[in-house]
């Protein structure tokens, strides 16, 4: 039998994790729940069963969840999804620090962030 690879994308280390977790795509109402596999300061992998997963590069909310208490909802981007096993799915997400929960969930059509007030300049060369 034929063990499947992957190649190593992580940027950061990871911990194992044993917690619950749950997701939605935007414009759901309801949560899914997962189990999570493992994260980082940047993502998380979870196992999920179920018929409609997300695609590679689709923005999810996710709900984490440690110890019996539940998160705020964040913002991630779907980076992989593995099919395991029948209904079974690996989803690794990265989190989406700068962009809130309800820009997730709302429409991108109709919610636009606000621009940054932030002015750059570039230094000149010499």
């Amino acid at each position: 039998m034929q063990q499947q690879t992957f190649s190593e994308k992580r940027r950061q280390a990871r911990t194992r994790a044993s917690d619950k977790v749950l997701w939605r795509k935007p414009g759901s109402s309801e949560f899914e729940p997962g189990w999570m596999l493992e994260h980082s300061e940047s993502g998380l992998a979870f196992a999920w069963r179920g018929q409609h997963t997300p695609s590679e590069g689709d923005r999810i909310q996710i709900q984490r969840s440690h110890s019996g208490h539940d998160s705020l909802p964040e913002s991630a981007l779907v980076r992989r999804v593995a099919h395991a096993h029948e209904d079974l799915f690996v989803i690794g997400v990265e989190i989406v620090h700068n962009t809130p929960a309800h820009y997730v969930a709302a429409e991108s059509s109709l919610i636009e962030p606000r621009p940054s007030r932030l002015k750059l300049s570039r230094p000149s060369v010499v």
